[in-house]
């Protein structure tokens, strides 16, 4: 987890390093994975936008965690704020660079979820034990 987060989008300055958080989850903490993705993306985007992103992201991990533990990882990026979620126990030591959008594509993506409203700059990227919802900021 970062120091200090940056105020802004931008990560270039000396010794800010972006927002990283992991964490174990099951049915218990979907409430704290809602009230992360809230607030962080509230940082980054409108209201209605952070609704939709910590309403996406709590669907997503229950999913997740409808038979055993997972692990949450949320980080910026430049551009995106990324929640990840793994079932299963995870090498803390891989870190987010193992977990992306290429992995999910090489195990094999299917259709996310059905989600009421409009999900604008949200996507949702589902494999077989991985999930990773992705808002462009």
């Amino acid at each position: 987890m970062a120091d200090r987060p940056s105020p802004s989008h931008d990560h270039a300055g000396a010794g800010e390093r972006p927002f990283w958080v992991r964490t174990r989850i099951d049915h218990s903490g979907l409430s704290h994975v809602t009230l992360l993705a809230y607030a962080l993306a509230k940082r980054l985007a409108s209201e209605e936008v952070a609704r939709q992103f910590s309403g996406t992201a709590k669907a997503v991990a229950a999913i997740m965690v409808e038979t055993v533990e997972a692990t949450l990882n949320m980080w910026e990026e430049p551009g995106a704020l990324v929640c990840h979620i793994a079932r299963g126990a995870i090498d803390p030591a891989c870190g987010r660079d193992r977990r992306g959008r290429t992995r999910l594509e090489q195990a094999g993506e299917r259709d996310p979820p059905p989600f009421d409203g409009l999900l604008s700059g949200i996507e949702v990227v589902l494999g077989q034990d991985t999930a990773t919802v992705r808002l462009a900021v």
